[in-house]
């Protein structure tokens, strides 16, 4: 294959994962649509140190010696890419390692995969000074940032000025994913100069004209990896009428960091349709990125006393659940979706009915309605209960 040629396109089918820090016993995640095809959207919900980020960092191609478990004697862990190439590497404890039943030509070569940690930080040097190379660094560490995409939108514009084609498409593309809804309120972004001749972006939203760098995190996060993915993704496909169109893996760990949550509930879909062919991996701990999804590849991280175990239900979407049915049955919060005091207060109730002592059902009762809904059903439904105890009058 030429140096310049544009790859072929690669997804992720399927993870096998084997004695890799809280992973013992071998596992599999199945990473495809449950019909042969990889699935567009996967979603690795668990809690804290459950393993989501070390997962990600296994498809990244991180460099597997740093995961071995130095108590056992290696760590395997397979990934296939699709049905002509996959490869399997072995690592002892030692530090050695090899590949196994490797099938691995120069197609391997064209698997380009994207990935964001948590930070999301754009920099803030020059693009000619400094510019991350390495497209899953920042999975990895929190101190590497992402390309200045303020810098990047201004020399795009200035190329387009000097009657460059191709950044003419570049900036077009680029706003029409920035103004998409992608960014709640934002409608449209211009660049200004000053009378100091220092230029900057300016983003129009329903409150005015915003500078990038006074925009909320959230939105200087989404911009940073947005247009940082579209940057490598117009380099990756020169040639392609829609760049952003064109396949590509994308790793991103808790996509719903800083988010509202109805761009939460919305952000599945903005992705989906400015990155139609992009085959998304992620973490989350939001039950509204689960809720929000039309057809996902859900994975659960469950722990047990001393490792973690991963389950993959049947269903390919939850639209019709309730934020409160997720949480309980995939996230495994049970009660506690509700508060301690709540709940301290509803048993004390339940308690003073069973004993049927009316003023102590009269005080939980009392500190009850102080915390619920203004427009709570439980409320009648309490007083009708109580009501049963209250002391006849003469």
């Amino acid at each position: 294959m030429a140096n310049n040629a544009t790859p072929p396109p690669a997804y992720f089918k399927t993870l096998t994962i084997e004695n890799v820090k809280c992973f013992k016993a071998e596992q599999t995640i199945d990473l495809s649509d449950g019909n042969g095809k990889p699935a567009q959207w996967t979603i690795i919900l668990g809690d804290n140190n459950t393993g989501k980020t070390t997962l990600l960092r296994c498809l990244a191609r991180f460099d597997f010696r740093t995961f071995i478990n130095p108590r056992e004697n290696s760590s395997e862990k397979k990934i296939s890419h699709d049905e002509s190439i996959k490869s399997h590497l072995l690592i002892k404890e030692s530090g050695t390692w090899k590949f196994k039943d490797r099938f691995w030509d120069e197609k391997i070569a064209g698997l380009i995969i994207y990935g964001y940690g948590t930070a999301r930080r754009m920099d803030t040097s020059s693009l000619s000074e400094k510019e991350n190379k390495y497209a899953t660094s920042s999975l990895f560490s929190d101190d590497m940032t992402l390309i200045n995409a303020e810098e990047w939108l201004l020399q795009t514009d200035y190329a387009v000025k000097n009657g460059v084609k191709a950044a003419a498409s570049r900036l077009a593309k680029i706003k029409q994913v920035l103004t998409s809804g992608i960014l709640p309120d934002v409608t449209d972004f211009r660049f200004t100069t000053t009378k100091d001749l220092k230029s900057f972006v300016e983003f129009k939203t329903d409150y005015g004209s915003v500078r990038l760098n006074e925009l909320g995190y959230g939105y200087q996060s989404m911009v940073a990896w947005v247009v940082d993915l579209a940057k490598r993704l117009f380099e990756r496909y020169p040639e392609s009428e829609n760049p952003l169109a064109e396949p590509s893996i994308v790793l991103v760990d808790e996509i719903d960091l800083h988010l509202h949550p109805e761009w939460q509930r919305k952000i599945i879909q903005f992705l989906t349709a400015q990155f139609p062919s992009t085959q998304f991996i992620v973490s989350s701990h939001s039950p509204l990125i689960v809720q929000s999804a039309n057809n996902i590849n859900l994975v659960l991280l469950e722990k047990q006393s001393d490792h973690v175990t991963i389950r993959q239900p049947n269903l390919t979407t939850y639209q019709g659940w309730t934020i409160e049915e997720i949480l309980n049955e995939l996230m495994d919060l049970g009660e506690k979706t509700l508060s301690d005091n709540y709940l301290a207060l509803i048993k004390q109730f339940d308690e003073a009915l069973d004993k049927e002592d009316y003023a102590k059902a009269k005080a939980a009762y009392d500190e009850l309605d102080k915390i619920l809904h203004p427009e709570s059903s439980q409320r009648k439904l309490l007083r009708i209960q109580m009501s049963s105890l209250m002391p006849e009058t003469v």
